[in-house]
């Protein structure tokens, strides 16, 4: 492809929502579902901090502290799975684009669609296993997080 673009994980709501909506076919899907699971983990770290300074619930500070550093973990592995999702659909797109002119380009180039396509279906699949992952956390802050910050 042309020159890369920035990092999608590194813009700004307005910037991210702007490309998706341009003509571009990434980011996609993939991307997308990996910006809201980080939001969704995001949101779980938050009831996780908010409930662990919560006045007189200093047993339980261990408990939620554990659970912020886990949404921590998790928000990030989402965040760079946007970019991933994105690399690899391009990289499907630059296979496509390589040469076809003797046998031997086209073997090369049927080889790095086949390897960049399996990637490319392997990124959402680890899109979906880490927000699964994020179910607990917002599961156990749900059920066990202060009150008045779970919404």
């Amino acid at each position: 492809s042309a020159e890369p673009k920035p990092s999608l994980a590194k813009m700004n709501v307005r910037e991210f929502c702007n490309e998706t909506l341009s003509d571009s076919p990434a980011p996609g899907g993939g991307s997308v579902a990996a910006l809201m699971g980080s939001l969704g983990a995001s949101l779980g770290g938050m009831v996780a901090n908010l409930s662990a300074g919560k006045r007189g619930w200093d047993d339980k500070l261990e408990y939620f502290s554990d659970w912020a550093v886990k949404a921590q973990r998790l928000k990030d592995e989402l965040l760079s799975l946007v970019d991933e999702d994105t690399n690899a659909f391009n990289t499907v797109m630059d296979a496509f684009a390589l040469a076809k002119s003797s046998p031997e380009e086209k073997a090369a180039r049927t080889a790095a669609i086949e390897e960049a396509t399996k990637h490319a279906a392997e990124v959402p699949l680890k899109v979906m296993e880490t927000a699964a992952k994020s179910y607990e956390l917002l599961s156990e802050m749900a059920d066990n997080g202060n009150p008045a910050s779970v919404s």
